[in-house]
C-alpha cells in the first residue's frame, strides 16, 4: 500500500521515494518485475532491484495480470528466473 510518509518532499510537491515496473514476454511466458529507488542506478545495479511479480505485488499493495487464469497467473507472478532475462538483454 502506498504510504504518504514514503513520500519525499521537493519544493512542497510529493516526490514517490520508489517506483515499480512490471515486465511480461507474451512469447516465453515469463514476468519480472523491479522495485526501483527513485534516483539514478548505475546498469549493472539494475539487478540488485529484481523481484518476483508476486514480491512486488506484497510490496505494493497492487495487484498484476487479473486477466489470466488464476493457476496460470500464479505460476507466472511467483516464479523469475533472472539468469533468463539477463540473457535476453
Amino acid at each position: 500500500p502506498v504510504d504518504i510518509n514514503d513520500f519525499v518532499k521537493s519544493k512542497g510537491i510529493p516526490i514517490p521515494s520508489s517506483f515499480y515496473k512490471v515486465i511480461y514476454v507474451y512469447r516465453a511466458d515469463k514476468a519480472i518485475a523491479f522495485l526501483f529507488p527513485n534516483k539514478e542506478v548505475a546498469n549493472q545495479m539494475v539487478w540488485k532491484y529484481a523481484m518476483s511479480v508476486a514480491e512486488l505485488e506484497k510490496e505494493s499493495g497492487l495487484t498484476f495480470f487479473t486477466n489470466f487464469r488464476a493457476k496460470t497467473r500464479e505460476t507466472l507472478i511467483r516464479n523469475v528466473d533472472i539468469d533468463w532475462w539477463e540473457a535476453e538483454k
